[in-house]
């Protein structure tokens, strides 16, 4: 997938880390060194937690409340209730939430992007199904990880287009601002400079009656 031109575009580490992150990527992953990083928006921090939610559920039917809400770095657990809602109206799983034993209990979730190590554990032959099948899931998740590529770097191009605006937006107050106070203080040098003139060209009454 490296060879796809919209792939080879990106230049800088950090976006393609930021794509990795959010192809496969978790909450973890993020907190765990967030230099390698851009800054990410509330948006994007709320998207991340929702991913890392379903990574988690395929590991555990069950999910204790508490675990997760330490796992994504949530205040309380009315926090993680709402992702877990936004989760269930998308239909990014089919869920049962135990409030009396605060779990929540999985019973179907979409398919996230897959890593190299896992295409290469997919084709193998730990798995007892045929070779047909393999390579059949094997595409759909490709074609699912492409699709998602190119989302993601779009979101991506559009923040950083929204970022240049908003600096270029700044930059041009910035000048109006130097502009005004440069005109406002050559308009006072000027108004100051009349008046010493008028007062040393001011000839007393008193003076020349002398």
């Amino acid at each position: 997938m490296s060879d796809l031109p919209v792939i080879k575009s990106i230049k800088d580490d950090k976006l393609m880390n930021l794509l990795n992150l959010f192809c496969f990527g978790t909450y973890y992953d993020f907190i765990s060194n967030p230099a390698r990083l851009p800054t990410l928006n509330e948006q994007q921090l709320r998207k991340l937690r929702q991913l890392t939610i379903i990574s988690e559920s395929y590991q555990n039917r069950q999910l204790s409340y508490e675990e997760l809400r330490i796992k994504l770095g949530l205040k309380d657990i009315h926090e993680l209730e709402e992702l877990v809602t936004d989760l269930i109206y998308l239909e990014a799983i089919r869920a049962k939430i135990d409030q009396r034993n605060n779990v929540l209990i999985i019973e179907h979730s979409i398919g996230r992007d897959v890593r190299i190590d896992e295409i290469i554990f997919l084709i193998g032959t730990k798995y007892n199904v045929s070779s047909a099948f393999k390579l059949k899931k094997l595409s759909d998740d490709l074609k699912a990880w492409r699709s998602r590529v190119q989302q993601v770097i779009g979101e991506v191009r559009l923040d950083i287009q929204k970022a240049d605006h908003y600096k270029s937006q700044h930059e041009a107050h910035k000048v109006n601002i130097e502009s005004t106070l440069a005109s406002h203080k050559s308009n006072f040098l000027q108004q100051r400079l009349k008046i010493d003139v008028r007062s040393f060209l001011y000839v007393s009454p008193f003076s020349l009656s002398l």
